[in-house]
């Protein structure tokens, strides 16, 4: 499913992209407070790309301080109105493809604010939102002076008139520390207010009103003239400082009552009426600001004229008002009284914005900020107009300038000790000098107070976040650690307890090993070795201790799995982390296998660690103390933390990652939260599994997707209408079964929001497997609608396209192919759906079309994919310690010759002047292939030791134990795996997947590349799991003439691959054989499922079985070759077979094509379907016998079209266009497309027939039989055609037909007057869709011609397959079992093998040839084709001989002769195991380099048809 980070689901795997999308942006907000911290600025970032470099440690304790180096930010903030996906793809063996989306803000797409929760930004009276910009209003008293006024704190506006004023000094760097916690310790002095609801003071108000309305200037007049009190106003009980003060904050609380509900400015009711009002009477909030609040604060600046907070908060009426003009004039008449009044200057810049004066805005911004760097509001303004992007192209570099400007203003004590705290950022412009000049020359410093330290965090997040797009010294994670290191920093000042707190151990780091402490402990019983290594490293005597940790009055901790949930928790855990701070680094490392072990926790776990971890300050952020609220601390905090998940998470450290989402939901769960966290611990899977315990001290175990499935529904607790969350939460149903469910959670999520993208993709492939295909494709056309360059989406949509032959749009097929009838380059098929034909010198662009447009996209993912593993060569060991490695698996010392070009080989990951992209040199992919090239080495190694140079023991001998019974602890050291480098995450896969190269039209070398970066995936995946031992798995014992045999298969039951093979695994010789069969896939009760069950010698089915049982269970039978059935197909189980657990691995049947992998060594297939010019290592042999250069890396990484690396390894990364498969061949003597049709199908007679079932050998009596039955059968299904009516047919799936084989159809029934064309609805849409072509193509008469049958249950299909006279095969993928089917009903078929290299357009020509009459169905092109058709129909004795031969030689046929192909397929097996016991399989070894036999000329296994091995042919690749 796709994911949504806030999940799409395409049909084939899970992975990772980043989406972008605007949201609207905000309307003003007001601010009426003068000198304040600012208040919260609204979300500005969204996420980086989805894939990004990994660059490298921070520190040599890996996933403790950082891993990720020069990461571009993936922020996970949530959203406040609309949320954009971003999203990835993972793999999955279902063959659908899963799509994440973080949850993040959007409204500005590259950089993201910490502060950000608000449905809406309001009009408040607090700070001014970044988007129109935030209004400034303040009131404060007269008897404060301006610098009073200035250095003033945030205050509420109920007690301003009796708030002791702050010191002058309290924001320079000399400010006495007493003075700072004599503000946060003495209470404020709470206001006298007058009761509105006295009839007096309403008397007394009304008629100041009055006396007001008729002594001032029109309401709509603003401008600053030098007004004249009169007398009498000033005899006015309102002339009054207290009076005054006293309805001035009113009015405020009214502003911002009103303010909290508008759009675009106040909107809401007041709560408490200016005069006497019956509730009935109701206004609306612009009329409430219009006739009440404005009159009253215009008879406040009539009396008090020069009272700035009044002509303040006037302005911002105005504003929200829209009188922008006078909201301009108001502010100017402030400046006319205090020239550096930053407030009035922060509101002219946002009333300039609202009028679209833009670059005058940010003038007055500046000039704010210059004056008082640490404004908030006029900083967060400033630093909104130069991140965005709808108007105007995005000034980072001069907002990290700001960022910079700001920083350098502010006391170095409370800056990060690390590259934040040292921030420069110089910009080339002139008129921005002075800015320079003040990053290095302050001219004041400032100390910021604790409640406001979140303001803090948040500009250094925005500059974290700038310096990581602008690649400025950019170190993502160490910049993260030190932003979350101000809140856990104690607070020194107003706290007596935290003042004596070592500071120095509360880090980030600190707080990530005391989180996984808690966590292990959490989830650990008693007696756990993970508990005993925390004692330990502790100093602890024993377990009963921890209870200290935790607790001062000695009860048992909650936090140890199963125990009882005590009080407060008191006891600094931090600081007794910190005392023992290395041995419980090495501990926890230990436990995590070198990072930070994946700790499984419920999200009421998660909620209790800030308790935990924080006891000494109550629970609260240790910078603000107990004392003070630390809530948006808390958000800000939370907000950091999510981004570092994302950061830790794409560096592959999920336990780094999942202590982050814990902590963030401990100190503010939101819906966001819960679903990334979801995200990471469904990736997790099964893989990782823990015991937890719930609130109730109810214990059970939980693997990743139980855990996933908890926090999405804890999420949409918060809120049930949470589009990613029910996306998330449908996509986990559908990977566990429950589709139905899905769709249901789906339509949820699109209800909330329609254009859903991730969603809709996601809803589109749960109704494309519940069959609802026309659906699924108006899903998809409404998700790529949305988003054009949705790929997963898109590869849906003409996946979906294809499978109905609904081909308006698509575009050329596969450009310049020289075979073709009437032009250089095939047709393409315009939006119309006409076929159209480009001109001979017409560029092929000119045929672009959807098909294009994926095939692009696929390439370039494949290009970008050379980022992947940048730097974990270099992070995990030198060039000699990597040489030391390629020995130890290898066993021997490398010297001369051979030892330089291995130097040669790593060396080239260690040069920072190579291209990666260039030279198409992945190091991720090198290191992957290399640990499971080695892992078959070294456990050959361990044969060899164990049982000697013996693919069997002689008779008299005794079979020798398993290699691994009587091996100690240390004796398995010397077969360890090679490791994977902890730093390496999962390799990206592109959004095609190996199945869709089958019908797109796609170069060799992307073909090769689609399979070779998925079996990446596989092996990723397979190697890193927990379960999986250090030491390859041990090899089974050689048997007295005997092999164990294993077949792997999801395909076992109602299935093409169980019609075919059903009788394989009974027929094996069992004196010879040992056959296993593991059934991946439950029992659908089938004919075919039975008969498999009952005939195989031993069949398991582990369809419930995870992948380390079902790993250990092949290992426990002592299987010595794997055949894998299935390959890149639904349901397959590849991450066994990349466990290697038989020493020799091989596919077959499932898949027609290359798995491209080290965990794959043989193909077993024919001459045909896979030329040996096709095959790498046979490419190899021929360099080599040239005396040529072998390696691609040897050359100066000038030729890189040469086929292997490590001279014998074959490189699917190569540039070469000649050869697809690294596997090596089993080459059967007549078609590797086994049937049992000569078994299964054997009745003859339709049912119900009235003709007695005749049984002779008389083949003319036979044929007239069969001609009987023909002609009744034909009569039945169409009974309307003329005796002398040729049947074409095609019985494929209509996904296998395109516009250039259908093209060449429809001409062949033109030439042939007297033909039909026969096809099956499957499905039903895309035959109304073919109809439709054919009309516009040919008309309607021809298209009449076109008959369609509805699918038939297998023994009836076979059995009017005989009704067609030729079968037309397509030719982009042919027809597999059904050529069979055909061919054993004796109807000929006409195949074309179009492309050399893909086997699934060779199957038809392999099955034709092995009939024996090949040569009359097989041709070599399209023009070829097409005549070779015409001429069937128009000579019919040719035809009906052909059919009778094909009839009366099938008894005979090697096509149909199953017990012989499985002789063949023993023979080949037992030469696979001779070659690997004896060493002449491996290129590179002495014993190949020595041996006489066939492998080496050829590394193929060539079987003749007497079941001999063979010498190849001389002029095999010729």
């Amino acid at each position: 499913m796709r994911q949504s980070h806030n999940h799409a689901s395409r049909s084939d795997d899970d992975p990772d992209r980043v989406t972008l999308q605007e949201g609207p942006r905000s309307p003003p907000t007001l601010s009426t407070e003068t000198a304040r911290w600012g208040s919260p600025f609204q979300a500005v970032m969204t996420s980086s790309p989805a894939s990004t470099p990994l660059l490298g440690v921070e520190s040599p304790v890996v996933g403790l301080s950082g891993i990720v180096n020069s990461v571009p930010i993936g922020a996970s903030v949530e959203t406040n109105s609309t949320t954009s996906p971003a999203t990835s793809l993972f793999s999955n063996s279902s063959g659908t493809t899963s799509v994440s989306s973080w949850t993040s803000d959007s409204r500005f797409p590259f950089l993201q604010h910490a502060e950000e929760e608000r449905e809406r930004p309001e009009v408040t009276a607090r700070g001014f939102s970044s988007d129109p910009g935030r209004v400034t209003a303040s009131v404060i008293s007269d008897n404060s002076s301006f610098e009073g006024r200035r250095n003033a704190t945030a205050s509420q506006p109920s007690t301003f008139n009796t708030q002791p004023p702050l010191p002058q000094d309290f924001l320079s760097p000399d400010a006495p520390l007493r003075a700072q916690r004599a503000q946060h310790t003495q209470p404020p002095a709470r206001a006298t207010r007058p009761n509105l609801y006295d009839r007096a003071w309403q008397s007394q108000l009304a008629d100041s009103l009055r006396t007001q309305q008729a002594l001032s200037v029109s309401s709509r007049t603003h401008s600053a003239p030098s007004l004249h009190v009169p007398p009498s106003v000033e005899a006015s009980p309102l002339a009054t400082s207290a009076a005054r003060d006293s309805l001035l904050s009113y009015a405020h609380q009214l502003y911002l009552s009103a303010s909290s509900s508008m759009s675009s400015g106040p909107a809401a009711m007041s709560a408490v009426p200016l005069v006497a009002t019956t509730p009935s009477q109701a206004h609306s909030q612009r009329s409430l600001l219009k006739t009440q609040l404005l009159p009253l604060l215009s008879g406040l600046r009539t009396m008090h004229p020069r009272h700035t907070p009044t002509l303040l908060l006037y302005g911002c009426v105005l504003h929200a008002l829209e009188d922008h003009e006078a909201s301009l004039a108001v502010n100017q008449e402030i400046l006319t009284i205090d020239p550096d009044f930053p407030e009035a200057m922060c509101n002219l810049g946002t009333t300039l914005r609202a009028l679209h004066q833009h670059r005058e805005a940010e003038e007055w911004w500046w000039k704010a900020i210059i004056l008082r760097p640490v404004y908030w509001d006029a900083v967060d303004n400033l630093m909104g107009v130069l991140s965005e992007t709808p108007a105007h192209a995005p000034r980072f570099d001069l907002a990290l300038a700001l960022c910079a400007y700001v920083c350098a203003h502010i006391a170095p004590t409370q800056l990060p000790a690390g590259a934040l705290g040292r921030l420069r950022h110089q910009v080339n412009e002139t008129i921005f000098v002075g800015m320079n000049y003040g990053q290095v020359h302050p001219q004041q410093l400032y100390t910021i107070a604790p409640q406001q330290l979140h303001k803090l965090q948040n500009l250094l997040f925005q500059a974290a976040n700038l310096r990581s797009i602008l690649r400025v010294e950019s170190h993502a994670v160490s910049d993260h650690l030190h932003i979350i290191n101000i809140a856990i920093r104690p607070f020194q000042f107003t706290d007596t307890a935290a003042s004596e707190l070592n500071s120095s151990a509360y880090t980030t780091q600190c707080v990530l090993l005391a989180l996984c402490i808690i966590g292990l402990l959490m989830t650990s019983t008693r007696d756990a070795p993970a508990v005993s290594a925390i004692v330990t490293a502790l100093g602890l005597v024993d377990v009963s201790q921890l209870t200290l940790l935790f607790n001062e009055h000695g009860q048992s901790p909650d936090v140890i799995a199963g125990q009882q949930p005590v009080g407060s928790h008191r006891v600094n855990l931090i600081e007794v982390v910190y005392a023992s701070l290395d041995r419980l680094k090495q501990a926890v490392v230990n436990i995590g296998g070198g990072i930070l072990p994946v700790i499984l926790l419920l999200p009421s776990q998660a909620a209790k660690l800030p308790s935990l971890l924080f006891g000494a300050s109550r629970g609260s952020l240790p910078s603000v103390g107990a004392l003070h609220s630390d809530a948006d601390l808390r958000r800000v905090t939370a907000t950091v933390l999510l981004s570092l998940a994302k950061l830790y998470q794409d560096g592959d450290a999920p336990g780094n990652a999942l202590l982050c989402f814990y902590l963030a939901l401990g100190l503010r769960a939101t819906p966001n939260a819960y679903n990334n966290a979801g995200l990471l611990l469904r990736s997790l899977g099964a893989s990782h599994s823990s015991l937890v315990t719930d609130e109730n001290g109810h214990s059970r175990v939980v693997d990743g997707f139980g855990l996933a499935r908890a926090f999405y529904v804890n999420g949409l607790a918060l809120d049930s209408q949470h589009p990613h969350l029910l996306t998330n939460l449908g996509s986990l149903m559908k990977e566990q079964g429950q589709t139905t469910e899905a769709i249901q959670v789906y339509a949820r999520a699109l209800k909330m929001r329609p254009d859903f993208d991730v969603a809709l993709a996601n809803m589109a492939t749960a109704v494309r497997d519940m069959g609802r295909i026309g659906d699924a494709i108006d899903y998809y056309r409404r998700a790529i609608e949305v988003s054009p360059d949705f790929l997963e989406a898109l590869c849906g949509y003409v996946s979906a396209l294809n499978a109905v032959c609904d081909w308006r749009g698509r575009g050329a097929l596969s450009g310049p192919v020289q075979e073709h009838l009437y032009a250089r380059f095939e047709p393409f098929v315009d939006d119309s759906g006409a076929l159209c034909w480009l001109a001979h010198d017409a560029p092929i662009s000119h045929g672009r079309g959807l098909m294009a447009r994926v095939v692009e996209a696929c390439e370039e993912q494949l290009k970008q994919a050379y980022s992947y593993g940048v730097g974990v060569m270099r992070n995990m060991a030198t060039p000699h310690g990597w040489m030391d490695m390629v020995e130890r698996a290898l066993n021997r010392r490398l010297v001369g010759e051979t030892r330089v070009r291995w130097r040669k080989n790593i060396d080239r990951f260690f040069d920072p002047g190579v291209d990666r992209k260039e030279k198409a040199i992945s190091e991720g992919a090198f290191v992957l292939t290399l640990v499971s090239y080695f892992s078959r080495v070294v456990q050959r190694r361990w044969f060899v030791d164990a049982y000697g140079v013996r693919p069997y023991v002689p008779e008299g001998q005794p079979i020798p134990p398993p290699a691994s019974a009587n091996l100690s602890p240390e004796g398995t050291k010397l077969y360890q795996r090679p490791p994977i480098p902890v730093a390496l995450g999962p390799p990206p896969t592109p959004s095609v997947l190996p199945f869709h190269a089958f019908t797109y039209p796609l170069s060799v070398r992307t073909t090769r590349l689609l399979s070779y970066r998925n079996g990446l995936r596989i092996t990723h995946m397979c190697l890193t799991q927990p379960w999986l031992p250090s030491h390859v798995y041990p090899p089974p014992p050689p048997l007295r003439g005997k092999l164990n045999i294993g077949y792997i298969s999801g395909d076992l039951h109602n299935h093409p691959l169980a019609h075919l093979t059903q009788s394989v695994f009974g027929f094996h010789d069992l004196t010879q054989f040992s056959v296993y069969v593991y059934a991946t896939s439950p029992s659908d009760n089938s004919i075919y499922r039975r008969k498999i069950e009952r005939e195989s010698q031993h069949f398991t089915d582990c369809s419930s079985w995870s992948t380390a049982k079902l790993v250990d269970k092949i290992v426990s039978d002592g299987i010595h070759v794997l055949i894998n059935l299935g390959g890149y197909t639904k349901g397959c189980r590849n991450e066994v077979l990349a466990a290697r657990p038989a020493p020799v691995q091989m596919s077959m049947m499932g898949f027609a094509g290359t798995l491209c992998t080290g965990w794959s060594d043989y193909v077993v297939t024919d001459v045909v379907a896979c030329p040996p010019e096709t095959n790498a290592l046979e490419r190899w042999r021929q360099r080599r016998a040239r005396g040529e250069e072998t390696s691609r890396i040897q050359d100066h990484l000038m030729e890189l079209d040469r086929e292997t690396d490590m001279d014998v390894r074959p490189d699917p990364e190569s540039l070469s266009e000649d050869w697809t498969y690294g596997e090596k061949f089993i080459y059967m003597p007549y078609s590797y497309f086994v049937n049992d049709h000569k078994q299964s199908y054997r009745r003859d007679d339709l049912p119900h027939d009235a003709a007695p079932s005749v049984h002779t050998n008389d083949p003319d009596h036979l044929w007239a039989l069969e001609t009987a039955r023909r002609q009744r059968l034909r009569q039945v299904i169409f009974p309307d055609l003329p005796e002398t009516t040729i049947i074409f047919a095609n019985f494929n799936q209509l996904y296998k037909i395109d516009p250039v084989i259908f093209a060449t159809w429809l001409r062949v029934l033109k030439e042939v007057p007297n033909s039909i064309l026969w096809l099956l609805r499957f499905p039903a849409l895309g035959a109304e869709n073919l109809i439709r072509t054919a009309r516009l193509w040919a008309g309607d008469d021809l298209a009449a011609r076109i008959r369609f049958t509805d699918v038939a249950p297998k023994e009836r299909h076979i059995q009017r397959g005989r009704v067609a006279d030729l079968f037309l095969d397509t030719v982009e993928c042919n027809a597999h079992t059904t050529a069979t089917d055909i061919l054993w009903s004796g109807t000929p078929i006409l195949t074309w093998p179009k492309y050399k290299h893909k086997m699934c357009t060779r199957v038809g020509a392999s099955v034709a040839r092995a009939t024996g009459f090949g040569s009359q169905m097989i041709v070599g092109s399209l023009a070829e084709y097409q005549a070779r058709a015409i001429a069937l129909a128009r000579m019919p004795a040719e035809l009906y001989a052909l059919r009778k031969a094909l009839y009366l030689g099938r008894w005979d046929s090697p096509l149909f002769d199953t017990r012989g192909w499985v002789r063949y397929l023993e023979v080949g097996i037992r030469e696979a195991w001779r070659r690997w016991v004896e060493g002449t399989e491996f290129e590179d070894s002495d014993e190949w380099a020595a041996c006489k036999g066939p492998e080496f000329d050829s590394g193929s296994i060539w079987i003749d048809t007497d079941g001999r091995v063979v010498h190849p042919p001389k002029d095999f690749m010729t």
